[in-house]
């Protein structure tokens, strides 16, 4: 199994299609989280035929052969079990990790029975995570280690002082004499100013799930601060002025993006 790249996963015996799907679902889930706990990518697929059979040969080899060939789909595929069913799928893919298949096959289980529950902001936060691990340039595993991050946030109003603030603005604008465009561009602005920054929501991310947590010998809440400037930078200017190793940066903001996925779904203890 250690040098495995990628893993098939079946099951049967569902009494309807809508069964199968929610254990298919269940199972992708329990791998994204498994991924985060062990820090590596698993790339559980987005359910897509990445290759097809003709049309006249799955005919022809139910009919001679009584089988069925089903598409290679990267991810989940449920088909009927009236007849026996042969295909090359791929359901999951890892990076090679010094686990034993005992461990992976008991972690698998444990979790399914657990059935970790994720929103669709939560599950987009896992898959980001994943995929990182597969970025061949450390900029982009930054940077796609911060959208993980990012993916998570749900940004809360400011307070009515500052909202009237924005009326008062909002309104000087529509009262100007530029152009609608430059208006309409401008008051759009203006709109997000009703919300609290990004740097804002991600301090107060840290401070409810990773207030006890330092990476690099920084406090989780610094840390991250520190992180989303230097993604600022890269975006912004293609590189960072930052004297730490992007490596090194890299790697602490891995560790720091794992324990805040597992603490945020409540499996930090497993």
């Amino acid at each position: 199994m250690s040098n495995a790249t990628e893993f098939i996963f079946s099951a049967g015996g569902f009494e309807s299609e809508q069964e199968a799907l929610e254990l298919g679902q269940s199972l992708k889930n329990c791998l994204l989280v498994l991924g985060a706990k062990w820090r590596l990518g698993i790339d559980v697929g987005h359910d897509i035929a990445s290759g097809t059979w003709a049309d006249s040969l799955k005919q022809m080899m139910a009919e001679k052969f009584n089988l069925r060939l089903v598409d290679n789909v990267h991810g989940l595929c449920v088909i009927p079990d009236d007849l026996p069913s042969t295909a090359m799928t791929i359901s999951a893919s890892g990076v090679v990790d010094p686990k034993t298949s005992q461990d992976f096959g008991e972690e698998i289980l444990s979790l399914l029975n657990q059935s970790p529950n994720l929103n669709q902001k939560d599950r987009l936060a896992f898959e980001l995570y994943g995929s990182s691990h597969y970025e061949k340039s450390m900029r982009s595993k930054f940077l796609t280690l911060v959208l993980s991050i990012e993916s998570l946030l749900e940004l809360k109003d400011r307070q009515d002082d500052v909202q009237k603030l924005v009326d008062q603005l909002q309104q000087i604008v529509h009262d100007s004499e530029i152009c609608k465009h430059e208006k309409n561009s401008i008051r759009g602005t203006l709109k997000w100013l009703r919300k609290e920054s990004i740097g804002q929501g991600l301090k107060r991310l840290s401070d409810t799930f990773l207030s006890d947590k330092e990476y690099g010998g920084i406090p989780a809440r610094k840390f991250l601060s520190h992180c989303y400037g230097v993604r600022s930078q890269l975006v912004h200017n293609g590189c960072h002025s930052d004297k730490t190793d992007l490596n090194i940066l890299s790697s602490q903001l891995d560790c720091l993006v794992s324990d805040l996925l597992m603490r945020k779904i409540g499996l930090d203890e497993f």
